[in-house]
């Protein structure tokens, strides 16, 4: 069994091999395009024809250049043999170069499981993508020993000998000429005299000073040095900072909602913000027509509503939304409710009232029937709760149907079971078909009157009444 084959497109040219002769093989190819700022690309994923059913597992997007991982969604995870499932991914505008799906396949037939994929090229920037992200790297201070060195404390007086080192005032005495006094006095080192105290000189030390950039994004392949040849004073373990990878938590959408227009659909859901801090910028929505996903259209901003645009009259569509972040796109929600585009919206305010054995349905007529008239509205009964079949009243001429005289918004359901509850929906019917159901109406319950009987004859009655006949037969006796 060989490998799977890797394919891949730059706009409409297949790049890759030719389909191999082997049994088990997948082809992967891709589309990209710019909307809204961001890179949407469409992978077509075929099946070969006679490898059996695949099995798609662990499906991811990945970009060359930055290692940034997006969502594939949409694909279906079960491809028959020569089928074609088509998924999407939302990236950012400012990423360019290659973009890589990676899976894995299984053909569970051939008991073989391989990793497979394809690639894309993103191309240029796309026109109002939102900025890169800023990464900041704050790098640690290294903090050298200060060296302290001794102070040498020098006497700041001297205590001299007798006439040294000061000017003495003789009294002024008429000696007798005789006397000689003292010319000059040896004196102790220092006194008379300005001393110069020697100057001890120590070694300056100059720390080497180093500049960090403010901004760097650094490889996941570098690799700093394990030990530093320092100048005087150096010696203490430099640690360099660590990178650490952000863990891929990215907002998610759910509880989608949809509602059919004409050739359009609003769209609603909430999020749960769990990514790290980095809300969501946009939305991605992705009709489904059926099990093939069309083109997402993207939603800037934080609104939880979107109107989905281009859609065909008189089909029916699913939705999923996605979100994105600033460097990354969630997971697809679950799929909304299916509408059909183009048919009236549901009847309100209906009410049952019960009457005997019958029941009148009344209900007020659709807000919008988003461009083509009512023509029929179908009222659904429910026995306790049990969906009874449905019957189709003409909106526009007084006909029987169904058992059913026919009026514009009410109608007279008979044939209730008696002790029974039931409820009622209505929906409403264009030329593009048949609209949501409304919500169900109060409950009414068939009451049957007790009807009046004969109470037991006893002999107590018997005798009440025979009584008096009696007292008459003696009397006339």
């Amino acid at each position: 069994m060989q490998a799977g084959l890797f394919a891949g497109v730059v706009g409409a040219v297949v790049i890759g091999l030719a389909a191999p002769a082997w049994p088990c093989y997948a082809i992967v190819t891709g589309t990209t395009s710019c909307s809204g700022g961001y890179h949407v690309v469409q992978w077509t994923i075929t099946n070969g024809p006679a490898g059996g059913t695949m099995i798609i597992n662990n499906i991811l997007a990945q970009t060359v250049l930055t290692s940034d991982v997006y969502a594939v969604t949409g694909n279906a995870s079960t491809v028959a043999n020569s089928a074609v499932t088509t998924g999407n991914s939302i990236v950012p505008g400012w990423e360019t170069g290659e973009l890589d799906l990676k899976m894995y396949v299984q053909w569970p037939q051939d008991n073989f499981t391989t990793m497979t994929g394809g690639f894309v090229n993103l191309g240029d920037v796309c026109p109002g993508s939102p900025p890169p992200p800023t990464t900041t790297t704050t790098y640690p201070t290294t903090t050298y020993p200060t060296t302290t060195y001794p102070t040498t404390t020098y006497p700041t007086s001297t205590t001299c000998a007798w006439g040294c080192g000061t000017t003495t005032t003789y009294p002024t005495t008429t000696y007798p000429t005789s006397t000689t006094y003292p010319t000059s006095t040896t004196c102790a080192w220092g006194c008379g005299s300005t001393t110069t105290y020697p100057t001890t000189t120590y070694p300056t030390t100059t720390y080497p000073t180093t500049t960090y950039p403010t901004s760097t994004t650094y490889p996941t392949s570098t690799t700093y040095p394990t030990s530093t040849t320092c100048a005087w004073g150096c010696g203490s373990t430099t640690s360099y900072p660590t990178t650490t990878t952000q863990p891929y938590t990215p907002p998610t959408c759910h509880d989608p909602k949809a509602k059919g227009g004409d050739h359009d659909a609003v769209v609603s859901w909430s999020v749960n913000d769990d990514s790290n801090g980095q809300t969501p910028v946009a939305y991605a929505v992705t009709p489904y027509e059926g099990y093939t996903a069309l083109r997402p259209q993207i939603f800037d901003g934080p609104n939880t509503t979107a109107v989905v645009t281009g859609l065909d009259n008189g089909r029916t569509y699913h939705f999923t939304v996605t979100a994105i972040a600033q460097t990354f796109t969630g997971p697809a929600s679950d799929q909304t409710n299916g509408v059909t585009i183009g048919t009236p919206d549901s009847p309100s305010a209906v009410q049952a009232t019960g009457h005997g054995a019958r029941a009148v349905v009344h209900w007020k007529a659709p807000k919008s029937t988003n461009g083509a008239p009512v023509i029929e509205y179908i009222v659904t009964p429910y026995r306790n709760g049990a969906h009874l079949p449905a019957y189709v009243l003409s909106a526009r001429v007084k006909t029987r149907a169904h058992g059913f005289v026919t009026r514009p918004t009410s109608e007279t359901v008979s044939g209730l079971t008696p002790g029974a509850k039931y409820t009622f929906t209505v929906a409403a019917m264009n030329a593009r078909g048949v609209g949501p159901q409304s919500s169900a109406s109060n409950p009414v319950v068939h009451k049957v009157k007790a009807k009046p009987h004969l109470a037991a004859i006893t002999q107590a009655t018997i005798t009440a009444i025979a009584n008096p006949l009696q007292a008459l037969t003696s009397w006339l006796g």
